[in-house]
């Protein structure tokens, strides 16, 4: 399995940079992110002004709080649940670990560490103690 992800990470690394398609593709998503934050920074400038922006507290903090709050409601609409349980099976197929294993792997890219394994909870009595 270790050396099956480390093929993944290869040849999804030349996609993004070698191929056109995969160049746009990286290109187009980079955008909307750096829109989303933008969009995040100036709400923060309009709450706490301008002058405030140079402290971490008020430059980073609403950043995280956003797309915090981004992540949350994607969550309560049943979005990011769609992607986990299917990314985490593709994955787990790939690379022949359990769809527990799968689903925690996909949902740390979206989540953090201590909200990812709480995705576990409905699958808990399937589980073996290994």
């Amino acid at each position: 399995p270790v050396s099956t992800g480390f093929a993944l990470q290869f040849w999804f690394g030349v996609l993004v940079t070698r191929t056109d398609a995969g160049s746009w593709a990286l290109s187009y998503v980079s955008c909307l992110m750096t829109t989303l934050l933008k969009y995040a920074g100036l709400g923060a400038a309009f709450v706490f002004g301008d002058d405030l922006l140079a402290f971490f507290a008020f430059s980073v903090l609403p950043i995280i709080l956003y797309f915090s709050a981004i992540i949350s409601l994607l969550a309560y609409l049943g979005a990011l649940q769609v992607v986990f349980k299917y990314g985490g099976a593709a994955l787990a197929n790939f690379l022949a670990v359990s769809e527990a294993e799968g689903i925690v792997t996909v949902a740390n890219v979206f989540l953090s560490m201590t909200e990812a394994p709480l995705l576990l909870t409905p699958l808990l009595p399937g589980l073996s103690r290994s």
